[in-house]
């Protein structure tokens, strides 16, 4: 008679093989059973640690941490306390409480460097450098990003080397320069290709298809998205269908598609509504939103950003809630409802620098200083933009500086006209220059939120196994 230990170990090496296939209900429903029925701390710690894993693709991230947390207890050595410690710093990176994971970060740093674990100090250095990279600390991003890149290079860990030419394509996607990310994606690539690894492989050609599109090349960059979604539909991974759905329907937006854009985001809400994936249906409000916002469809655009900061709220998505508020900002401030407009973008402000969002910060300064200037409010608007230059001069970022300086030459001149003549004058520039440097705010939304882009590979450790 087979025993329960023996039942349990066979599930666990099953659930490891259904994660590999990224058929995450199937893990978590054969974990599940693992958990229910063990005594042992061993077994329990596996069946934790790999429904967490499971539960942070699917973004069950509360799920994710309470697994991770409770698994602590369960870890026997400094190692494992390590890789938990690595992994729940991830958890609240995703949820955008950046204290929180430079601090489980930095505990699991510690405690590899103490044990004299090459490998595990890189990966965490590796992930403290996407928490500064996603804050805008460039400098300190790159330094912990090379780093790891000479540790992996030392170990020959194709792989892992791989994931850090990603990262590095994202640091320089977020500054601007196009060029130098294409070429760190096509390193990354180059080696997954070699390694036959399927999902990153997906994930990477969709980075390709954001910076070639953001280059120019929109029709290009939907051939990187259609190849993407095939690898995942091969896979049957219907988180990753959905969200390849999604950033085709943005390349459609690029394209100025909107219909097919609308198809796009359709199909992805339909497929995360029938997951039950609750932030994969809220990026896709936003991304209908988004179409209405085009469209100067206000109510229904607003309507959708109301049902997005329930569900970010509810999940505890700080950052999505402020981008969310900054959304809302942009059309009140298109229907001239400049006291809620303000409203609205004084919150996002507050919680960005809450957060430690620099970027984010910069460009809702940059909404709000537009919102002084239409109502007349010179000096607040020179005062507020001019802080948005030194913000993003800070972060590396210069590529929106031209436009916040021309604005500002607008102000001057606006200073000099007429009192007959100011409002027409002020109210005519004020709304051509929001529908045309609107992209600052939309890009927002759409990098953040819509594009797998902004989904750094971090790496995640694995305790010792028996299989």
């Amino acid at each position: 008679m087979i025993s329960d230990s023996e039942i349990n170990y066979e599930n666990i090496v099953a659930a490891k093989n259904h994660l590999e296939l990224h058929q995450w209900d199937k893990a978590i429903k054969l974990l599940d059973a693992v958990y229910n029925n063990t005594e042992s701390p061993e077994e329990r710690l596996e069946a934790l640690f790999y429904r967490g894993l499971a539960k942070d693709y699917i973004r069950d991230w509360a799920g994710a941490l309470r697994d991770y947390k409770q698994a602590l207890r369960y870890a026997d050595d400094l190692r494992l306390e390590g890789i938990l410690k690595n992994n729940i710093g991830l958890i609240f990176a995703h949820l955008c409480n950046w204290p929180e994971a430079i601090k489980y970060y930095n505990e699991s740093l510690r405690i590899s460097l103490s044990q004299k674990d090459a490998y595990g100090s890189a990966l965490t250095l590796g992930n403290l450098a996407s928490v500064y990279s996603i804050r805008g600390e460039t400098e300190e991003a790159l330094s912990h990003y090379n780093k790891c890149l000479d540790i992996f290079t030392e170990l020959e860990d194709e792989k892992n080397i791989s994931l850090t030419y990603n990262n590095l394509g994202l640091l320089y996607y977020e500054k601007g320069e196009f060029d130098t990310s294409e070429d760190y994606f096509r390193k990354s690539l180059e080696i997954k290709e070699r390694l036959n690894d399927t999902a990153r492989i997906a994930h990477t050609l969709n980075n390709l298809g954001m910076v070639i599109g953001d280059k120019g090349d929109w029709e290009s960059a939907i051939d990187y998205f259609q190849r993407s979604l095939e690898l995942f539909e091969e896979m049957k991974d219907k988180y990753g269908i959905a969200k390849a759905l999604g950033n085709k329907g943005l390349a459609f937006i690029k394209s100025n598609d909107l219909e097919r854009a609308q198809r796009y985001f359709s199909r992805s809400l339909a497929l995360s509504e029938n997951l039950g994936d609750e932030l994969g249906m809220a990026q896709n409000w936003g991304n209908l939103a988004l179409i209405h916002v085009l469209l100067e469809e206000w109510k229904r655009a607003e309507n959708y950003y109301y049902q997005c900061l329930e569900v970010f709220n509810r999940n505890g998505d700080m950052h999505s809630v402020a981008r969310t508020l900054n959304h809302l900002g942009f059309i009140f401030a298109q229907i001239d409802d400049y006291d809620k407009a303000t409203k609205y973008f004084i919150k996002s402000l507050e919680m960005k620098r809450k957060l430690g969002d620099k970027v984010g910060e910069a460009q809702t300064m940059v909404n709000l200083g537009k919102v002084y200037f239409n109502l007349g409010e010179f000096d607040r608007a020179k005062d507020i933009l001019e802080k948005s230059i030194k913000e993003y001069s800070t972060i590396g970022q210069p590529k929106y500086q031209d436009s916040i300086k021309s604005l500002l030459d607008e102000i001057d001149e606006a200073e000099m006209i007429t009192p007959d003549s100011e409002e027409l004058e002020i109210k005519l520039e004020m709304e051509d220059d929001i529908s045309e440097v609107s992209s600052i705010l939309l890009e927002d939304g759409i990098a953040q939120e819509f594009s797998s882009i902004n989904d750094v590979e971090n790496h995640v450790a694995k305790p010792n196994n028996k299989s």
